[in-house]
């Protein structure tokens, strides 16, 4: 009977432990005022779309998570020109775009800057969140990856 307790103790703290190292996305906005956008408790592909300054051409970028922030993956945009990423990946055109897929820069963080340009949004596990909705114009918008125990420490159970 006691190995079967022990067996049994031994899962839930395996099984507890994997919880809290579950991943959870993490906005931070303009460097001062720390909010959760939204958790996330699993693994999943964030999409950042937004307009390029110079081309004033959409552009996407695919990330992955990892275990200490994020991989792009793939860029997409409709035209090439100053600015925009031709050196790393495999380069390939599909349905009318420039796609650039097999990246592999990694980023311990993701940050941008709220621009004036339409359609500067995030895309979490198909939830859109713009920009412009989420920080005044202008204002620094930081991604991290955190664990779920790093999340409680940090942040509590609220």
């Amino acid at each position: 009977m006691n190995r079967k307790k022990f067996l049994l103790a031994t899962i839930i703290v395996l099984l507890f432990a994997f919880i809290l190292n579950s991943q959870v996305f993490l906005l931070v906005i303009d460097g001062e005022e720390e909010r959760v956008l939204k958790p996330i408790l699993r693994e999943g592909e964030l999409k950042y779309n937004y307009i390029h300054s110079v081309e004033q051409i959409p552009v996407e970028e695919y990330f992955t998570t990892t275990a200490t922030g994020f991989e792009l993956i793939k860029t997409v945009y409709s035209s090439y020109g100053a600015g925009l990423p031709l050196s790393r990946g495999d380069f390939s055109r599909e349905e009318g775009n420039f796609v650039l897929s097999n990246q592999q820069e990694e980023f311990s963080q993701l940050t941008y800057r709220v621009s004036s340009f339409p359609d500067q949004y995030l895309k979490i596990n198909g939830v859109k969140y713009y920009l412009d909705e989420l920080s005044p114009l202008g204002k620094r918008v930081t991604i991290e990856v955190k664990s779920l125990a790093r999340f409680i420490f940090d942040y509590g159970f609220e």
